[in-house]
């Protein structure tokens, strides 16, 4: 089942400026598509266009704790608590996501 034709269509809904639409979409595709993140990405921009502060750390977070090591995901954590005003949970969250980095690297090399 290929994603792309569907991330197209949310991609359609958000240059269409039916953003209300987008965030439906993206966020029915996050359970149909459960293995990958761009449903996850999406959904945080489009809550940040459409100045949902919340709503885009929800999914930020959300995002993380599917992925918990894809670096997009806590890059995009990151900036949006930074957004949000909250830089010490932002700081937090990047030195608990290099840790985490870190500790997987040692793993690997033993």
């Amino acid at each position: 089942d290929d994603p792309g034709p569907e991330l197209l269509y949310g991609a359609w809904l958000e240059a269409s400026k039916d953003l209300d639409g987008a965030a439906k979409h993206y966020e029915s595709l996050t359970t149909r598509y459960a293995t990958i993140n761009g449903p996850y990405a999406r959904r945080v921009v489009v809550a940040q266009v459409q100045n949902k502060p919340g709503e885009a750390l929800q999914w930020a977070l959300k995002w993380l704790e599917k992925f918990p090591n894809d670096p997009a995901a806590a890059l995009q954590l990151i900036q949006v608590q930074a957004a949000n005003g909250d830089l010490a949970e932002a700081v937090k969250k990047a030195d608990e996501f290099v840790a985490r980095q870190l500790e997987a690297s040692e793993t690997q090399l033993k």
